[in-house]
């Protein structure tokens, strides 16, 4: 067995410090009909409205990459099918052509 220094990862969110244990204080809330009320939900909508174009423009982006990328692999599928039927080609070549070429030559196309 390897010796291996293995400290356990705190859990949790990432860059979030674990709680004190104490007491949770809720934030205080402005009563409804307020003008702070008014202030802080138009504030948050304009804050959610932001988040939810950003995470379309996200899913845009992703689906563009997708495709992208599917279509990329289609390109290199066909290249990998015209390479293998060259090697083919080449083998039976060489394999045909056996007598008339070096020894180690014909011990790789035979393999």
């Amino acid at each position: 067995p390897m010796d291996v220094d293995y400290t356990p990862r705190p859990r949790g969110r990432p860059g979030r410090k674990p709680s004190a244990g104490g007491p949770v204080k809720k934030k205080r809330q402005p009563e409804k009909g307020t003008r702070e009320y008014f202030e802080k939900r138009a504030r948050n909508n304009l804050a959610i409205r932001k988040c939810r174009e950003k995470a379309k423009l996200k899913q845009v982006e992703m689906e563009n990459r997708l495709q992208y990328l599917e279509s990329e692999n289609m390109q290199l599928k066909g290249k990998l099918d015209n390479v293998t039927k060259q090697l083919e080609l080449l083998k039976d070549f060489v394999i045909s052509n056996g007598a008339n070429l070096p020894e180690n030559i014909a011990k790789v196309a035979k393999s």
